[in-house]
């Protein structure tokens, strides 16, 4: 299934900003991974926005007022939806995983000559790679199968001494 295979990387699109697409056209992902020795990641899901016109930032910052009203209830959802996902994934590869620490940020961000708008959304992957010795095993997690769009950015940090 598509939405399947798009799953792990295409996740922060799908699940926070559907409602942004054909709005603002500038936009970049990244998704940087933390692994940590227990097997755990840190997941920075990150989409940032060239604003452009007035038009732009007015929308962005409509969009990060509507974000910080409802801040809670957008977390549990999306905790909740990261959750059944990760279930998936635990499923198939007959490991126990879970979602904790899920966080959403927004900013606007002036650099020397463009306006930028930021939204990420951090949550911490308990269970995401097996400790095997010298070694954290993550390819199970992707099992499922991932795209990466042309654009983005997807980082792996794993932690030193660890292949």
């Amino acid at each position: 299934m598509k939405s399947k295979a798009m799953m792990l990387f295409g996740i922060f699109a799908i699940l926070f900003l559907s409602s942004l697409g054909g709005v603002i056209s500038e936009e970049s992902n990244s998704i940087y991974i933390k692994i940590y020795e227990d097997g755990s990641a840190l997941w920075n899901l990150e989409t940032k926005f060239e604003l452009k016109t007035q038009t732009d930032i007015d929308f962005f910052n409509g969009y990060m007022a509507a974000l910080e009203e409802d801040k809670e209830f957008i977390i549990q959802q999306k905790k909740d939806s990261l959750q059944e996902i990760i279930n998936d994934v635990a499923y198939s590869s007959g490991r126990e995983m879970t979602v904790e620490n899920i966080s959403l940020n927004y900013q606007s961000i002036d650099s020397i000559n463009k306006k930028f708008g930021l939204v990420n959304i951090k949550f911490v992957w308990k269970g995401f790679g097996l400790k095997d010795k010298d070694m954290i095993k993550i390819g199970d997690a992707f099992s499922k199968g991932s795209i990466i769009e042309e654009g983005e950015v997807l980082l792996i940090e794993c932690p030193k001494g660890i292949l």
